[in-house]
């Protein structure tokens, strides 16, 4: 299998794994390798270090990869979704399903806040005599979002 660093499926040809019945064996030297190019690398995904070190690729071939793997992380959906979490102050770590099913337990809680618990804390204040009329209690009742 050769190599193309600008091919567009290069992580996925890295990732590649044959598959076969003989268990994969580490030499000391590949571990070692490994090492090096875990130290040296940021954002690569931890199969394809191994593949690297495995196939024994030479540093500037590393670097050019790892540039592709930062490029393909900053594509447009990236810088997009980066963007949006910046404004919104939320750690880009975060995903787009945590963030709406946050989003959604959210817009229950409020929801259910400004419904039955504000209703029955107006009508105690009513009972109560602590107001005047159901509009001055409804807006009373109201608990301040946190």
């Amino acid at each position: 299998m050769a190599y193309g660093l600008y091919s567009d499926d290069i992580v996925n040809d890295l990732l590649r794994v044959k598959r076969s019945n003989i268990p994969v064996q580490t030499t000391p030297e590949q571990a070692l390798r490994f090492s090096q190019i875990n130290q040296q690398s940021y954002g690569m995904p931890g199969p394809m270090l191994a593949r690297a070190a495995q196939t024994n690729l030479y540093d500037q071939f590393l670097a050019q990869l790892q540039d592709r793997v930062l490029q393909r992380e900053e594509s447009s959906w990236g810088r997009l979704k980066n963007n949006m979490y910046r404004k919104i102050g939320i750690s880009s770590d975060i995903g787009v399903p945590t963030l709406l099913l946050k989003g959604l337990t959210g817009g229950f809680l409020w929801a259910w806040e400004n419904t039955v618990p504000r209703a029955a804390r107006a009508g105690e204040l009513l009972q109560q005599g602590k107001v005047k009329s159901l509009k001055d209690a409804w807006e009373e009742a109201d608990v301040d979002d946190p």
